[in-house]
């Protein structure tokens, strides 16, 4: 990466490609602070998930006859024990996909659907609904949404602090500056939810009337006891006010540090291949005064496990394993955690060094730093 030895380690901050089972990384001077994939159970959180209601979506809220249980089972939800995922090669499974036939947008998500039926064989084709003859079982007629969507509420509703998440269509209408509410479903309207897609389809990506959305719901929350909030908004395409939504972040980040709004995480997740990484990097990785880390993007391709949606919300109270042992580049301990492996770690990294390594329960995984904008 180019790191000379002697120099200091400029700034840098990472919320995308990490390595198993690092989910968020930050660096500044030699401290780095890592945050390791787990699944956590936090009292009070208000959740909440945005689904793109945009024109492009229109395909993928189509109905048509698709195999039931035709998808892959969604990935795995804990993530508390991370030694034990000594299968996570496997995940790699799921970039045979990225360069082959075109994917949905939902029906890539977290892998599901991917390569699981031969419904892409048939894209341009029209009103042919025995296409699907030839797959053997049962079939039932869906939509590319409706599924993930349902595996996405069954998880999310279970860390919401009473059990009902907050559904809602965004870029909806006119600009895409219209939101359509679906309702506070729990997990156990997973099974038989339908999400067929707005009534009125948007016409642009306008992210900040969904977020004022969310603020206004955690407001409210908040009266009643709700100690945080996290919202996750799922888009297809590239974000049409920027700008609006920056002004928008920094506006919250100062009523969350004056005690206005409980503590906020917002999430963006990015679906297909329209979807800008530079602009959701953009819009995560400024750090507002009293709220840092307000964002954290996810590229839903790049993602193996769903509580990567909730990373945000683990802190250093929560233990992921019973110990732990940091490495530099070369192989030295650089800190020991005996009796208790933080969710999230702290430690100074020799200056030089452009990469780290945590053992835990015997098996060491490494991550690269984030490269800076002086590297």
């Amino acid at each position: 990466m180019g790191l000379v030895m002697g120099a200091p380690m400029a700034h840098a901050h990472s919320h995308g490609s990490l390595s198993y089972p690092f989910v968020d990384l930050h660096v500044e001077g030699d401290t780095v602070r890592v945050t390791l994939l787990h699944d956590p159970v936090i009292e009070g959180v208000e959740m909440a998930l945005y689904i793109d209601g945009s024109a492009s979506m229109g395909e993928e809220y189509e109905y048509k006859m698709m195999p039931v249980g035709g998808h892959h089972a969604p990935p795995s939800a804990s993530a508390g024990a991370v030694a034990a995922d000594d299968d996570h090669d496997d995940d790699d499974d799921d970039d045979d996909h990225k360069g082959g036939e075109k994917k949905g947008w939902l029906a890539r998500l977290f892998g599901w659907f991917g390569g699981a039926h031969k419904d892409d064989d048939h894209e341009g084709e029209e009103g042919h609904e025995g296409e699907d003859d030839h797959h053997d079982g049962p079939m039932e007629r869906t939509n590319e949404v409706e599924q993930p969507v349902r595996e996405m509420l069954q998880y999310l509703a279970t860390k919401d602090r009473n059990g009902k998440l907050r559904v809602a269509y965004w870029a909806c209408g006119k600009s895409g500056r219209q939101l359509e509410q679906i309702g506070e479903l729990t997990a156990a309207d997973a099974a038989t939810a339908t999400f067929p897609g707005p009534k009125d389809s948007g016409t642009g990506t306008s992210l900040a009337p969904a977020i004022e959305d969310f603020i206004a719901y955690a407001r409210e929350c908040a009266k009643a006891g709700c100690t945080r909030a996290c919202g996750v908004f799922v888009t297809d395409g590239q974000i049409q006010d920027e700008g609006a939504v920056h002004l928008l972040s920094r506006k919250v980040a100062e009523q969350v540090a004056r005690g206005e709004l409980p503590k906020i995480h917002l999430v963006l997740v990015g679906v297909g291949e329209q979807v800008s990484e530079t602009q959701m990097e953009a819009i995560s990785h400024v750090e507002h005064p009293g709220a840092e880390h307000l964002w954290c993007h996810r590229v839903a391709e790049e993602m193996s496990r769903m509580a990567e949606l909730v990373s945000g919300l683990v802190d250093e109270t929560m233990t992921v394993a019973s110990g732990g042992t940091v490495y530099d580049a070369r192989g030295a301990v650089v800190r020991e955690y005996k009796g208790r492996l933080p969710a999230v770690l702290e430690f100074k990294l020799p200056r030089g060094h452009d990469r780290f390594s945590v053992e835990i329960d015997g098996k060491r995984y490494e991550q690269v730093l984030p490269e800076g904008d002086d590297h």
